[in-house]
């Protein structure tokens, strides 16, 4: 999913940290990680900072597909939906 998605920031809590050093060397879009063993809201607060610092944020279309769910479906496999 995360390849699929093509993921360029990764933000993963305590409970996913084994798992994602586990996939680390499959996830060639990931330009990014960053992994807590503190929990989740050290990582958010440290982008949230990141990203007041920088042109991030922009007027977002109306077409812009802002959240992407995977679902199972009637394949069996993980497919993204908008």
């Amino acid at each position: 999913m995360i390849t699929n998605a093509e993921v360029k920031i990764l933000l993963a809590g305590s409970r996913y940290l084994e798992l994602v050093n586990q996939i680390k060397p499959q996830l060639e879009m990931v330009r990014n990680a960053s992994l807590s063993t503190s929990g989740m809201g050290s990582i958010m607060r440290i982008w949230s900072n990141r990203l007041r610092r920088t042109r991030f944020y922009s007027d977002i279309e109306d077409e812009a597909i802002t959240l992407l769910m995977y679902t199972s479906g009637t394949t069996g496999r993980p497919k993204g939906v908008p």
